[in-house]
């Protein structure tokens, strides 16, 4: 029978003195490969299912191993892969090196939860983008509702993220990565220096290359190992408490190496950044140019004066979404354009299928599939659905898309392009007819009709 960690335990004990994390993390990893989809994954498929059988067994001697010192981690492979369209490279490991892994992140991440600041929202259970998102809305409408003058009212925000992050962490012996480790390992005890071993080994991997030669890597996280999201928050983990002390009524929000600052003064959010830039530099790393951006979050769009050299913006993008001045959400435009491109193709194959029906029949059909797509109850709805949903409170974005998704319907079932294609099965009928919901509608219903 599956037991479940007791979290009172000492986490580093565990790591040695019990099964459960072990059987935790096998069980994790026997969700995912439930859907593996490369070559590395389904070769190794076979001892996996050994594994996961005789668990108990796995467990008892890896822990012996650990132990006693005589685990030795296998070698690293490396491929690229696209994740959301950007080329990623991502370490693959054996199996047992992987269990190992998740075991360690585990311990690692129940000890550093409650050191983490409130302001940092990337890979935490209790936190996430989207509460990033909802309390940076709250922070502008409670500005909007301090400054009674429309014309008065503006924040100076300031996106930025750290160049090449995740690769030049640096991982050598004067890395300050390794005084944090220690930090966040205290409670070991006499299992500390077991611990900083195994770290060490899965932080700075023996790759293999494809030529054959084996080396070791001094800067960059394995990416692809359950560790590295750790590191990922750990590495700026005191940036995040200093920003927040250094002035409590600016708003500072941190998702991995992805950052938002913003405050009614420009001196205050010019401050925040050479003070950034300083201590990243203290740390081996420096802000990227190509993502960086400060403007003037205002109403109108406008400057805050006609000399300013800082542009005025109505919105502004953050972890992928578009949030207006009035405290609104809408998708970005690229999340949007992908969402209505995924539906097109798959109403266009859906069509296709059942082409020898009647076009009213097709179009009921269709009307489910849009439902379906957007419905997040449903195994295959889209990325966006939960977005669409729950976050989105841009009434004007949701009518339009509204449009869109019948829009796509409609050409689907006429052959025709553009509004044209109302001419041969109307937006009504659609709607009426054919049950086509509408996001906007559901959104009404979900917030109970609050913004």
């Amino acid at each position: 029978m599956f037991r479940f960690y007791n979290k009172n335990k000492n986490p580093f004990e565990s790591l040695f003195l019990s099964n459960e994390l072990y059987y935790q993390e096998i069980e994790s990893l026997q969700a995912k490969r439930s859907a593996a989809s490369s070559p590395h994954e389904q070769d190794a498929e076979s001892s996996f299912t050994t594994i996961s059988l005789k668990r108990g067994t796995f467990a008892k001697l890896l822990r012996k191993s650990l132990r006693d010192g005589s685990y030795s981690p296998g070698l690293a492979n490396l491929a690229d892969v696209r994740v959301r369209k950007k080329k990623r490279t991502i370490y693959q490991f054996p199996i047992v090196d992987r269990i190992v892994h998740g075991v360690l992140a585990r311990v690692l991440l129940q000890e550093m939860g409650p050191k983490l600041s409130p302001h940092l929202y990337s890979y935490r259970k209790d936190r996430n983008w989207s509460t990033a998102v909802k309390n940076f809305t709250n922070y502008v409408r409670v500005h909007r509702r301090e400054i009674i003058t429309p014309q008065e009212r503006g924040l100076y925000v300031l996106r930025t993220d750290v160049r090449r992050y995740t690769e030049t962490i640096p991982v050598d012996n004067d890395s300050l990565l390794w005084e944090q480790l220690s930090l966040l390992t205290e409670r070991a005890g006499e299992f500390q220096p077991k611990i900083h071993k195994l770290l060490r080994q899965a932080i700075r991997p023996e790759i293999l290359s494809e030529d054959g030669s084996r080396y070791v890597p001094i800067m960059g996280i394995p990416f692809g190992s359950p560790i590295s999201t750790i590191v990922f928050n750990l590495y700026l983990q005191d940036l995040d408490h200093i920003f927040h002390r250094l002035n409590q009524d600016a708003f500072y929000a941190r998702y991995g190496d992805d950052i938002l600052y913003a405050h009614q003064s420009l001196g205050v959010v010019e401050e925040f950044e050479r003070r950034l830039s300083e201590e990243l530099s203290k740390r081996r790393l420096e802000l990227s140019k190509k993502k960086h951006s400060l403007c003037y979050f205002n109403g109108a769009g406008r400057r805050e004066s006609s000399d300013s050299i800082v542009r005025g913006a109505h919105s502004i993008t953050f972890l992928g979404m578009r949030i207006n001045f009035d405290g609104t959400v809408a998708l970005k435009k690229g999340t949007a354009k992908h969402a209505l491109d995924e539906l097109r193709m798959r109403m266009k194959n859906h069509n296709q299928i059942h082409k020898d029906l009647p076009q009213r029949e097709r179009a009921r059909k269709l009307c489910v599939l849009a439902n379906d797509i957007f419905d997040t109850h449903i195994p295959h709805s889209t990325y966006s659905a939960d977005l669409l949903q729950r976050c989105i409170s841009d009434r004007r974005f949701l009518r339009d898309f509204d449009f869109e998704v019948a829009k796509i319907a409609a050409e689907t079932l006429s052959g025709r392009r553009g509004k044209r294609a109302f001419d041969v099965i109307s937006y009504d009928a659609l709607r009426n007819e054919f049950g086509l919901e509408s996001l906007c509608a559901a959104r009404n219903i979900y917030s109970g009709g609050r913004s």
